[in-house]
């Protein structure tokens, strides 16, 4: 590629110094305006990206003969966004009642639809290295990394499970010895392997971004739930700190987030959707105050109570991003009477799924929690508070919170909570690979870094359905046209 002499041997200093020089063609990205990781828009530039990393930037850069060729069209250059909350494994349309061709098509659709959504990068917060690595060997896939979830005994989500079962699942692989259920731990031998030394340890191995506990006393028919004690979690802390590896809480109510703060622990991944009352702004906005002080992360993930009420809108499959994300034969599949196993489950609490009016009384029972974090979300956002990018995808076996389009409606629930376009784009790139501790490699548009980028005919700065309107998207250096990853 033709350059000027300078930038020339700048750049091929840069690229040899970074990795071995590069022999094969790349990728020439023509007049676009980058935006910067401090959400500023830049000058109309080209960007040059070889060996799955932008290599150069400047106006000036012209394409080799080999290399491919991008038109921008004044458009603009992002980072690829970042869900820093998603389950790989629970997505309905994984299930093994699924005939082997449509199941085959559900998972070959589900990391496309991540990208089409412009999500090229996402953390699995219940996972560990072995799943992470076969989702990695996909042709085209987000990159995925993990969290450990570290479990009690007898608690949440192992509460799930019969007792004899909890602690040789899967879920328990990293589970928490916990001193007041030696009983519980004594039918499961090796538990001197969980203590808090030698488990942290052992995720540390395998390259985690995080440690997942859960504060959660119950929901459903599971109620009264064990939680870790504060001296339990304030040693799990200070341990996994030594390790790098910060301490988030799973945690929906007031009560949670007491504990989490008075831990210490880095991150809330779930809004507080039960225990404050949208009506009491006092309580809330000392509550909002406590969180800022106090330096702890929140991922408010109010689109896990929109996606419970969309089980039960019978026009769902409408909407066009649903559309651009499922596979007619898998949404096909979901309203069939197999695939409404969870809002059968749901409408127990209601009555019963031919119960009259059920919808309205669902939309009904939402109200509450959502209005609690809707206004938490606003006061928040008006104070500068860290909010933090995870959309819980999914939260539970539903198909109203499809991979993609499930992160693509939470960006929609903050903006309508008054969360700045400013403050979502940081939180949705910089923001969150700070958080994965891969902010040299990912988040902003600067030479060296990742090449996962999104090219926009419209401003994200200026319009929510900006992020509507990605006409390329680039993974690990390779572009695909955005039409080309839609389910239909």
């Amino acid at each position: 590629m033709t350059r000027h002499p300078l930038r020339q041997i700048l750049s091929l200093f840069l690229i040899c110094s970074l990795t071995v020089c590069y022999a094969e063609a790349g990728v020439l990205i023509e007049n676009v305006r980058p935006i910067t990781a401090d959400a500023k828009v830049g000058s109309s530039t080209n960007v040059y990206v070889a060996n799955g990393r932008i290599r150069a930037i400047g106006k000036q850069l012209r394409a080799d003969k080999d290399d491919t060729r991008i038109d921008g069209k004044g458009g603009y250059l992002i980072p690829g966004l970042i869900d820093s909350h998603v389950h790989l494994q629970g997505v309905p349309g994984e299930s093994e009642q699924l005939t082997p061709p449509l199941r085959e098509a559900a998972l070959a659709q589900i990391p496309r639809s991540y990208l089409y959504f412009g999500f090229t990068t996402v953390l699995d917060l219940i996972s560990g290295d072995g799943p992470i690595a076969r989702w990695n060997a996909q042709p085209l896939a987000p990159r995925a990394y993990h969290c450990a979830g570290v479990p009690i005994p007898g608690g949440y989500p192992l509460a799930w499970l019969p007792k004899d079962e909890q602690l040789s699942s899967p879920t328990a692989h990293y589970y928490w010895y916990d001193p007041r259920q030696v009983e519980l731990m004594a039918a499961t031998p090796g538990s001197d392997a969980h203590k808090v030394e030698p488990l942290v340890a052992r995720i540390a191995e395998t390259g985690a971004r995080c440690i997942k506990t859960f504060y959660e006393t119950g929901f459903g028919q599971l109620r009264d739930l064990p939680v870790p004690s504060r001296a339990m979690m304030k040693a799990l802390i200070e341990v996994a700190h030594k390790h790098q590896l910060p301490v988030y809480v799973h945690g929906s109510s007031r009560e949670a987030y007491d504990f989490a703060m008075d831990v210490g622990a880095d991150l809330l991944v779930h809004g507080p959707w039960h225990g404050v009352d949208s009506t009491q702004d006092k309580m809330l906005n000392e509550l909002a105050q406590r969180v800022i002080n106090s330096g702890i992360g929140v991922q408010p993930t109010m689109q896990v109570l929109y996606g419970e009420r969309e089980l039960f809108n019978p026009n769902y499959f409408k909407a066009a991003r649903v559309r651009a994300a499922i596979p007619s034969a898998l949404q096909a599949w979901y309203q069939a009477d197999a695939g409404q196993w969870m809002a059968k489950q749901i409408s127990r609490d209601f009555g019963g799924p031919d119960v009259p009016n059920l919808r309205s009384r669902v939309n009904t029972a939402y109200n509450k929690p959502l209005s609690g974090v809707q206004a938490f979300t606003r006061i928040l956002a008006e104070r500068g508070g860290d909010l933090v990018f995870g959309s819980d995808t999914p939260s539970g076996p539903m198909f109203t919170q499809f991979p993609g389009v499930n992160g693509r409606e939470e960006m929609d629930r903050w903006v309508e909570q008054g969360v700045s376009l400013q403050q979502l784009f940081i939180a949705l790139t910089a923001r969150n690979a700070k958080l994965l501790g891969l902010a040299d490699e990912l988040g902003s548009v600067d030479e060296g870094k990742r090449a996962d980028l999104l090219i926009l005919r419209e401003n994200p700065l200026q319009s929510i359905s900006a992020y509507d309107s990605i006409e390329w998207v680039m993974v690990k250096g390779e572009p695909v046209k955005r039409q080309a990853l839609a389910a239909q």
